[in-house]
């Protein structure tokens, strides 16, 4: 039988702090998303809280995944604070399309949020080849809110 881990129920427990958190400043938006012209390509409400949980069940997996499996060493700190940096981006992000409506400031940042993700990426992949391709889905999806995003800011 495999030994516990703490990291199995820590990490998942973090990221799902940062969803509900995230989710708590995305429902300071819902008034004033009805007032916006929305682009023709917007999903659906539900379809946005399906992709959500995956991206973030994947990012939970990966997490403990690459946590579990990799040498705690110098790379390893650098590729854990590249998991944590992106976390409080995700947040920040939230903090400024959804509850402060910056919508320039926003799109920016999720620019950054992407590079991060991809240096996310591209630091674990060389001790977790599972744990990299987790998070592909996730730097996808960034790419298409932050299309969604850029097209709400140009139709606002």
């Amino acid at each position: 039988m495999k030994k516990f881990r703490f990291s199995y129920v820590i990490i998942p427990l973090i990221i799902l702090v940062v969803a509900l958190w995230g989710q708590y400043l995305t429902m300071w938006w819902m008034e004033r998303y009805t007032t916006l012209q929305l682009p023709n390509f917007t999903p659906l409400g539900w379809s946005i809280w399906i992709i959500r949980f995956v991206i973030f069940a994947l990012g939970a997996i990966s997490t403990v995944l690459f946590w579990c499996t990799s040498e705690h060493d110098k790379k390893f700190g650098i590729a854990i604070s590249l998991f944590v940096d992106n976390a409080i981006l995700n947040v920040l992000r939230s903090r400024l399309f959804f509850t402060k409506h910056l919508f320039l400031w926003s799109i920016i940042e999720m620019i950054v949020l992407f590079i991060v993700t991809v240096m996310m990426i591209i630091a674990v992949r060389p001790r977790s080849r599972r744990s990299a391709y987790l998070l592909i889905p996730y730097a996808s999806w960034l790419v298409i809110a932050t299309i969604f995003a850029i097209k709400i800011y140009l139709l606002n």
